[in-house]
């Protein structure tokens, strides 16, 4: 007896994707560790062809003037030429004359002064350039200037003011611009060799040494300064001292007023002459040992 052939049962269970297989699983299974994912394969790398293939593809690509994006190619059209005759610089540049002639310069085109000088400034050693101005930096002799209602100020060493074109400011040759001619110049280089040689005998004849190089400090102290720092010393009570440059100009600014400066040279002038008593002390001390030393020798 043959069984009749029974329809086939569809499934209840809907159809899923990988995807929603792989939520499912991971809701029912929490803690089940995840599949790694298997590595890709490699890309087929292209198939080799040869030049003449390439040049093949190329042909068949732009055979009919249209690239790949559909586009047409378009060529570069020829440059027209004027019908207008043409024309030299010097009519170009006569023609701009007479249609913008009229025409107001910009604002700000025209350079002031000020700035004029700057930029003429520019390369040279004094000042190089607009925005380096340097000092003058002469030494100056007369330490101090008589100020309001008599009272001295304090110039410093060097000179303060603005240096010009040539290194130095107006008072101390900037103003100057020395011999121009050759014949000028020629006198300057004779008068120096003249001063030299005058110099090098008095030397010789006095039996000093020529000095070299960058005087020591000392020098700089003239003679007046001496003796206004002996007056300030002798009115501080000091007994014997001597006068080096730290306690000269020490004594000249206490001399000019400045507290600091009157206990800076009152303790340099106590502390030398304690160094002199004790000189004293111990050469009367050496003196006394001798004597009793030739004492004992010959009784």
């Amino acid at each position: 007896m043959e069984v009749p052939p029974q329809p086939p049962v569809e499934s209840r269970r809907p159809n899923l994707s990988a995807e929603e297989v792989q939520q499912r699983l991971h809701e029912l299974f929490p803690d089940m560790p995840s599949r790694p994912e298997l590595p890709k394969p490699p890309p087929e790398p292209p198939p080799k062809l040869t030049p003449e293939e390439i040049q093949q593809q190329l042909d068949k690509a732009f055979a009919g003037g249209v690239l790949n994006g559909g586009a047409p190619r378009t060529r570069p059209e020829p440059r027209v030429e004027s019908p207008g005759p043409s024309l030299s610089p010097e009519e170009v540049q006569q023609r701009l004359n007479e249609h913008f002639g009229n025409s107001r310069p910009l604002p700000g085109a025209t350079l002031s002064p000020r700035r004029l000088r700057s930029l003429f400034r520019v390369g040279k050693p004094a000042t190089g350039g607009p925005s380096r101005r340097q000092r003058c930096d002469a030494r100056v002799k007369n330490l101090f200037r008589i100020g309001k209602n008599g009272v001295r100020v304090s110039r410093g060493l060097f000179c303060k003011a603005w240096a010009l074109e040539n290194g130095r400011c107006w008072v101390h040759g900037g103003a100057s611009t020395g011999p121009r001619s050759p014949d000028g110049k020629a006198r300057v280089v004779a008068a120096m060799v003249e001063g030299r040689r005058k110099w090098v005998e008095r030397r010789r004849v006095e039996g000093r040494k020529f000095p070299a190089g960058r005087k020591r400090g000392e020098r700089w102290v003239t003679e007046p300064m001496r003796e206004s720092a002996r007056t300030e010393a002798r009115r501080l009570g000091g007994g014997r001292f001597t006068l080096d440059r730290p306690l000269v100009l020490a004594l000249l600014r206490s001399a000019n007023g400045e507290p600091h400066s009157r206990g800076s040279a009152k303790s340099t002038l106590d502390a030398q002459e304690r160094a002199a008593m004790e000189r004293d002390r111990q050469a009367a001390l050496a003196r006394i040992a001798e004597l009793r030393s030739s004492l004992l020798a010959n009784p």
